[in-house]
């Protein structure tokens, strides 16, 4: 039986897939409380996947002379309810580069809005016993490929009824750190994957805010983010990278002089959106959303020295 399980875990090793942790409530909830640990020393990021896996750790701690940064962005996660979250605790007096995707910034998402208040609520209302156990399950989860969802008996049963063999993600794997890092030399046609996003998107048609929504929601971030820099934090707003179908969707719903600039003439904050700078408008993601590891590497040694010129960030020590 030992040597059966051995086998199973070789065999999908040998096929590129890697240990990954669950992304889940739990282990958000480990970096969560780092932010506050941290004191004026965190520096925070939040957001959607987007976030999660446009920035590089090591390269914008080395870059910009800060310690290595909280990843506390999610899948589909809008950022104000983080944000929000944040602002209502006294402890935390970091720097939040704080993502400003278009749909989920600017647009009606109730639905993924819950979904994110639940994690920060469960954070809120965790135990000793789950934390134990959460920890426990991370050791697991961290050894064996065999864990994956992907990997599931379920999963690879369809996977043979339909002829086909799972294979790993590009989208990264996720460490306790949170981080993930695109590898798109694991997607075999990068035009059949924008067929797939392509039919993926027009199934769901944005609902962007309206006029009244967006007043109430530039207020509230304002206050937001007067609360962080009153304790001796910042927020600085950043608009990541989009391309292909993506940016072709963002532009027709989202146009920027409506939203973006709207936003940034009406509130008092530091922002960065990467088409103002030539050279991180020409670092696209290849799937359109995603940024690959050394996309990554390169956006965020871009996005550090913008914060250090002005004056955001110290710079590395000389």
């Amino acid at each position: 039986m030992l040597l059966a399980l051995v086998s199973w875990e070789l065999f999908w090793r040998a096929n590129g897939f890697e240990p990954s942790l669950h992304d889940d409530a739990m282990l958000w909830a480990r970096s969560r409380e780092q932010a506050t640990v941290q004191g004026e020393d965190a520096v925070v990021l939040v957001g959607s996947s987007r976030m999660q896996m446009g920035i590089h750790r090591q390269t914008l701690a080395r870059a910009t002379g800060w310690p290595p940064a909280i990843q506390l962005a999610m899948v589909r996660g809008p950022s104000i309810p983080v944000l929000r979250h944040l602002a209502a605790d006294e402890g935390f007096r970091g720097t939040v580069l704080c993502e400003v995707s278009l749909p989920l910034f600017f647009g009606q998402t109730e639905g993924f809005v819950r979904e994110v208040e639940e994690i920060v609520r469960a954070y809120d209302e965790r135990t000793y016993p789950q934390r134990f156990e959460h920890r426990l399950s991370m050791l697991l989860q961290g050894s064996l490929v065999t864990r994956l969802s992907r990997l599931s008996p379920t999963v690879i049963r369809n996977a043979i009824w339909f002829g086909q063999m799972p294979t790993p993600r590009y989208e990264g794997v996720i460490a306790e750190d949170r981080f993930r890092y695109a590898d798109y030399a694991k997607v075999q046609s990068i035009p059949a994957l924008h067929r797939r996003i392509r039919n993926e998107l027009a199934q769901v048609e944005p609902v962007p805010a309206t006029d009244a929504m967006l007043e109430a929601r530039f207020a509230e971030v304002e206050a937001m983010r007067d609360a962080i820099r009153a304790r001796g934090g910042d927020v600085v707003f950043v608009r990541l990278p989009s391309h292909a179908m993506v940016l072709e969707r963002e532009t027709k719903w989202y146009p920027r002089a409506r939203y973006w600039d709207r936003f940034a003439a009406q509130t008092d904050a530091q922002w960065i959106h990467y088409r103002d700078d030539p050279l991180l408008a020409q670092i696209l993601p290849p799937d359109g959303d995603h940024l690959g590891v050394h996309q990554a590497r390169k956006f965020s040694q871009r996005l550090a020295e913008i914060l250090v010129r002005r004056g955001i960030a110290p710079g590395p020590p000389r």
